[in-house]
């Protein structure tokens, strides 16, 4: 929990490792889009690179689409407690900037459950939100919500999460916006893709697996992608269903958020993955969303038990699930300074990662 408690970010290079490299100069720019991704901070605001969309739908830069409006980006995902553990950790990582390169985060725990908590969805959107105007001067004027992790079974239970949006929403901005709910299998998927004809590489040699960007559509709302070539074995696709799209008609000179246009934005926001220079399999909101959420879930029982940083001590105080409504029962964090005393005893702060001393965004 280093990363999100506090510390500082580094990144290690061994030169043993660089010498042996044939394309040196390949090897540094990772490197350094590795570094640049850990140096973006709410002060210096760096990058590892920018994105520029050609022009033709209408947009003032930033990926197709998304770069037209300000426009909230939302990636979800949850991880589960093994065996006897009761918690879901849900996390969220949400685009501040029109080429979804800056990103920051939250993080709250909840009962074993695949639909999220009214109140989790409720504070998700509220503090992306927040981070959005902190960052912009202005509130988004849609939002576009990947949701992962949700089978085939769970898809009415989606209405219940897209309600908690849209009261979140309208309580934060005072009026409601467009919603786009788009639903992301990335894990129940038992199938794989190879291609009809032979492909090629770009060195000319035979490719038996999808190229990067092979899109299949399966109906009027749901699509598979392939974002990251194979290299080995068979292409993994994902599977994204369109559950809502209240922004599919055009507004103003704004284009519609179209089959097409959703396939184009979600591709480029495959290669916007600041840590690496290619194509993930998963978008990178949704990839970071299960990185902290496995690393939350990995140090819940030092959170419960308590642990000390700085000369505070911090606890995940667990009410029992009997004892209240919803509200009453969500685990928080609890702050103590050095003489024992609870910090802001009438709040509860239920955000993990909501730390006022953490000025990085994502690294």
């Amino acid at each position: 929990m280093t990363n999100h408690f506090g510390g500082i970010q580094s990144q290690c290079a061994v030169q043993p490792t660089f010498e042996r490299q044939r394309n040196k100069d390949q090897y540094a720019s990772n490197i350094a889009t590795k570094l640049n991704a850990k140096l973006s901070t709410i002060y210096d605001k760096a990058v590892s690179w920018t994105s520029e969309s050609d022009g033709s739908s209408g947009g003032e830069g930033g990926l197709p689409w998304v770069g037209e409006a300000p426009t909230l980006v939302i990636g979800v995902g949850m991880v589960h407690g093994m065996g006897y553990s009761s918690k879901s950790v849900v996390t969220a990582y949400f685009c501040l900037d029109n080429g979804c390169m800056r990103l920051s985060n939250s993080c709250f725990v909840q009962g074993k459950s695949d639909i999220i908590s009214e109140g989790v969805m409720k504070d998700i959107i509220k503090v992306s939100i927040e981070h959005y105007i902190i960052e912009n001067n202005h509130g988004p004027e849609r939002i576009l919500f990947y949701r992962d992790g949700m089978s085939d079974g769970h898809f009415p239970r989606a209405n219940d999460e897209i309600a908690s949006i849209r009261a979140a929403a309208k309580e934060q901005l005072q009026s409601p916006i467009p919603i786009t709910f788009v639903i992301c299998q990335s894990q129940q998927l038992g199938f794989r893709m190879v291609p009809s004809v032979q492909t090629f590489n770009n060195r000319g040699t035979p490719n038996t697996n999808c190229l990067s960007g092979t899109m299949l559509e399966c109906g009027p709302s749901s699509f598979y992608l392939i974002a990251q070539g194979g290299m080995k074995g068979t292409s993994k696709p994902v599977k994204y269903i369109i559950h809502l799209n209240e922004n599919l008609n055009p507004t103003g000179r704004h284009s519609g958020l179209t089959m097409q246009n959703l396939i184009s934005c979600t591709n480029q926001m495959s290669w916007n993955y600041p840590s690496a220079s290619k194509a993930v399999r998963e978008l990178p909101m949704i990839k970071y969303s299960k990185k902290l959420g496995n690393q939350v879930l990995g140090s819940l029982m030092c959170l419960e038990a308590g642990c000390h940083w700085f000369g505070k001590s911090i606890k995940l105080v667990c009410p029992p699930e009997d004892t209240g409504n919803e509200e009453e029962t969500r685990p928080y964090l609890e702050l103590r300074n050095a003489e024992g005393a609870v910090i802001d005893p009438e709040h509860r702060q239920h955000n993990i990662v909501d730390m006022p001393f953490r000025n990085h965004l994502a690294a």
